[in-house]
């Protein structure tokens, strides 16, 4: 600490000691007890010069009674036994103000309705008994009703069953007749879809063999991952190779950039789809 800052510490410790309960009290006591001490060393009275004043006091209120012991009991009375007097007091108010209370909530509570307070009252039952007999009523009636319309809807679902039962029958008949024109159709069907398939196989085993001999397949596994990240592929280069894939309808375009139009973004046929498959099953078998 410096000596420039030794004032301000003096006046914290000060404040301290005077903003504290103790001291605070022990001050505001002494100043009662030695007022007119106070009022004779502040009063100006051209009488006495300071040093006059300080030997007065020093002869007439030498009083060890009034300069520390009476200040020091009633500070100890003011914060020992003064807040308990003051809780004891605000217990009693409390205790009186809640008696208060419940006197006027038994003599509320005791008071008898007046005529026309009855009168109110017995109408506003009347009215709510009606209504009530009114909606029990409406209700009843509601009741009859849906029992009247469910068995209208029972006679007419047995009748539907029955007319169902024959018109069942008349179907699986059909049906029979109709599975064995279906089963040549699709004997005749399975036969040329076996030979579809083929051919799409024979079809596939070129394109892969043809992706080989181009030696297009560093192009087209970084095309699949394009693809599955949904990134832009640049087609401005390696453009004959994209051409290549879409013409074979292996890919297709799905966006292309606003800005670049040379920017898109593609994804794979269904016929690309099993190109991509079969690629990737060949490389694992190399």
């Amino acid at each position: 600490m410096t000596v420039k800052d030794f004032p301000d510490s003096i006046k914290a410790i000060l404040y301290d000691r005077i903003v504290s309960p103790l001291s605070g009290t022990f001050i505001f006591s002494w100043l009662v007890w030695n007022w007119k001490l106070v009022y004779f060393f502040f009063v100006f009275d051209g009488t006495y010069t300071i040093v006059g004043k300080i030997d007065y006091i020093s002869t007439h209120y030498n009083n060890w009674g009034n300069l520390f012991w009476l200040p020091f009991a009633s500070t100890i009375f003011l914060i020992g036994f003064y807040p308990i007097v003051s809780t004891g007091a605000y217990w009693v108010h409390l205790k009186y103000k809640m008696l208060q209370n419940d006197i006027k909530n038994k003599i509320e509570n005791n008071k008898l309705l007046t005529i026309e307070q009855s009168l109110k009252i017995k109408r506003e039952y009347k009215d709510l008994y009606d209504s009530f007999l009114e909606l029990e009523k409406s209700k009843d009636d509601e009741l009859k009703w849906l029992k009247e319309d469910n068995k209208q809807k029972a006679d007419k679902l047995i009748e539907v069953t029955n007319e169902n039962e024959g018109l069942k029958n008349r179907i699986d008949v059909e049906l029979r007749e109709k599975a064995l024109k279906e089963k040549k159709v699709v004997s005749s069907i399975d036969g040329f879809i076996s030979e579809n398939e083929r051919l799409e196989e024979n079809k596939i085993i070129k394109i892969l063999n043809d992706i080989d001999k181009k030696e297009y397949n560093l192009f087209f596994e970084r095309l699949m991952t394009d693809i599955a990240n949904e990134d832009y592929c640049d087609t401005s280069n390696y453009t004959d190779k994209y051409n290549y894939f879409l013409n074979l309808e292996i890919i297709k375009v799905t966006e292309r950039n606003s800005t670049y139009d040379s920017l898109r973004k593609f994804q794979f046929t269904p016929f690309g789809k099993r190109i991509k498959d079969s690629f990737v099953i060949k490389k694992l078998n190399l």
